[in-house]
């Protein structure tokens, strides 16, 4: 009789804990987090659709990634697998140490050196053949018939053949060297560079866009040697020396050297071609002074040698 609350007890409670499991979560502490927003955003699988050119994507070192257009998740290269080809809009990511070349047909390809990431762009959509993200060092080939790609922060660097070496030099700078055997060029917001062979430009990265600003009509255009100004409304742009003095006679605006300006009436400013540098003029070559032996010397050593083995002998 006394064992029947015992027995009862010792099927009870396993079968509280198993009841207690289907109520309580072993997540540890704290638990998953959960999205604020249902279903998530899309992400950058609708920024870049897909498109018809195919490229050829080489692994060469470890890390490299590639996501296809459309997807949300990348896949690795592996050693036993080293190329992929993929579709215009699909991302390709290269990681610390690693190195990674997209072979985009006609000769042109984009290499990653180091850490980088960017997407192949589709040019029948009139899109650069290559945006660039993140970069550490980049070297760029462009077809014969010339095609454009996008720097970080939005800068085009358009070109023949190659190659174009990018490099970022710091947090804010971009280092764009020219070591083809042809002339680059290079739109910057409202500047546009043309690199010659063996030219070097530093770029800021700014907060904002980079990219080159379209033209508006309404702005009139004034060009120096170094200089492009554009302005509408009520002002006056007087060149003097190098640079220009601008003055405002009524509501205005202007546009150069990557500013744009709203003078009040009567104000004036002065915009100097800082761009502008003096050529370089080489040096006369130094002309060696001719030696000129002192004979004299050389024959007072001569008697003193004389008068020393004469003196010697005399000893002896």
């Amino acid at each position: 009789m006394n064992s029947s609350p015992v027995r009862a007890l010792s099927w009870t409670l396993p079968l509280m804990a198993l009841l207690a499991g289907c109520y309580v979560s072993t997540q540890r502490h704290p638990g998953p987090m959960v999205a604020t927003v249902d279903p998530l955003p899309p992400g950058t699988t609708t920024q870049y659709p897909a498109g018809p050119e195919e490229v050829l994507v080489l692994r060469i070192a470890d890390p490299v990634r590639v996501r296809r257009p459309g997807q949300a998740a990348d896949f690795p290269l592996y050693f036993y697998k080293k190329q992929a080809r993929m579709n215009a809009g699909s991302w390709v990511f290269c990681g610390a140490g690693g190195r990674a070349e997209i072979i985009l047909g006609g000769d042109a390809s984009v290499r990653f050196l180091g850490y980088g990431s960017g997407v192949v762009g589709s040019p029948s959509r009139d899109e650069p053949m290559f945006f660039l993200h993140e970069v550490e060092t980049a070297v760029v080939h462009f077809p014969e018939l010339g095609q454009q790609v996008r720097l970080p922060g939005g800068a085009i660097l358009a070109g023949v053949r190659g190659p174009f070496v990018i490099e970022r030099e710091h947090d804010d700078i971009l280092r764009v060297r020219n070591r083809s055997k042809s002339v680059g060029r290079l739109a910057y917001m409202d500047e546009q560079f043309q690199l010659s062979p063996g030219d070097v430009i530093d770029l800021p990265i700014l907060d904002g866009s980079t990219a080159p600003r379209e033209e508006d009509p309404g702005f009139q255009t004034q060009t120096g040697v170094d200089r492009q100004i554009s302005f509408r409304g009520d002002v006056t742009l007087i060149p003097n020396g190098k640079g220009v003095r601008i003055s405002a006679t009524g509501e205005n605006e202007v546009l150069g050297h990557g500013l744009r300006l709203r003078l009040e009436k009567g104000q004036e400013i002065w915009v100097d071609d800082f761009v502008t540098a003096a050529v370089a003029v080489a040096p006369d070559p130094v002309v060696p002074l001719p030696v000129v032996l002192d004979t004299n010397e050389g024959e007072s050593a001569d008697s003193e040698d004389a008068q020393d083995n004469s003196g010697s002998e005399d000893n002896k």
